[in-house]
């Protein structure tokens, strides 16, 4: 991390207003709750969790400012799951992943990030170190953003989000046209996906389609998961989409039961 950061007055309060004092627990009569010091703890910590605390896209802004001035070494994980943040946050925190040396993990879930908050991490994040990208139930997200982020990887292939094993697009308005340019990217881009979610979105059998195809011609080559259920397929997507995936050995989630040893998913 950079010595001797001069931090401008927006991000001065925003430290300290997700920053506390030691306080006593509210359901455990003799717990302390320890004091908390997030520009410290952005310094220092491997994990940093601002979670469930209505962080805003002022909010983000103040975080990516910080982050990019910072550079922390030490940083590996950030949480903001289930906030305010909307495309302009998720714009700002893209941002700050690019600048974070080791990030491993951005998890935005439950959010109300949509196509332009996607397309920025696109544009933003495609060469950051993380390896797993979590936005799930952002349900404004939809084929428009999921085109952004393959044609980001169709561009640079080699390049961009290579590191990306996890990737968690469900619980989003993504369709069957966005996961056919997804798919399509795939047969050249994302080499290191273990673990794909695009569960309780909106694809029907011609998704599924998009996907078999793609996995026939290379894509998802090392996943181990792939998670489609909650959408709208029937027993031909499933046969399609099983018929290329079973001899890859990609376990594919339908629906119940999920795929376990000696079930016949």
């Amino acid at each position: 991390m950079d010595d001797a950061v001069d931090f401008d007055d927006s991000v001065k309060a925003f430290f300290v207003k997700y920053s506390w004092d030691t306080f006593q627990s509210k359901h455990l009569k003799y717990l302390e709750i320890p004091a908390y010091d997030l520009e410290t703890g952005l310094a220092v910590d491997q994990v940093c969790h601002i979670t469930d605390q209505k962080v805003n896209d002022h909010d983000c802004d103040c975080l990516g400012k910080a982050l990019i001035a910072m550079k922390p070494d030490n940083l590996k994980q950030l949480y903001l799951t289930n906030n305010d943040i909307g495309d302009k946050g998720c714009a700002a925190v893209a941002g700050a992943a690019a600048a974070v040396p080791n990030l491993e993990l951005l998890y935005l879930a439950r959010n109300h990030i949509g196509n332009d908050g996607l397309a920025a991490l696109a544009e933003k994040a495609s060469r950051s170190s993380m390896w797993q990208l979590v936005l799930t139930e952002n349900e404004p997200i939809g084929d428009a953003g999921a085109i952004a982020l393959a044609q980001a990887v169709s561009k640079e292939p080699s390049t961009a989000f290579v590191n990306l094993k996890w990737l968690f697009l469900d619980s989003t308005s993504i369709g069957d046209k966005g996961v056919e340019a997804l798919a399509d990217a795939m047969v050249s881009g994302l080499p290191s996906i273990e673990r794909l979610a695009l569960h309780n979105c909106k694809l029907t059998n011609k998704g599924l389609g998009h996907l078999a195809r793609a996995i026939e011609k290379g894509a998802l080559a090392k996943c181990q998961y792939l998670y489609v259920q909650k959408n709208n397929f029937d027993a031909e997507g499933k046969h399609m989409l099983k018929a290329a995936t079973k001899p890859r050995g990609i376990k594919v989630h339908f629906g119940w039961p999920p795929p376990l040893p000696g079930v016949d998913y």
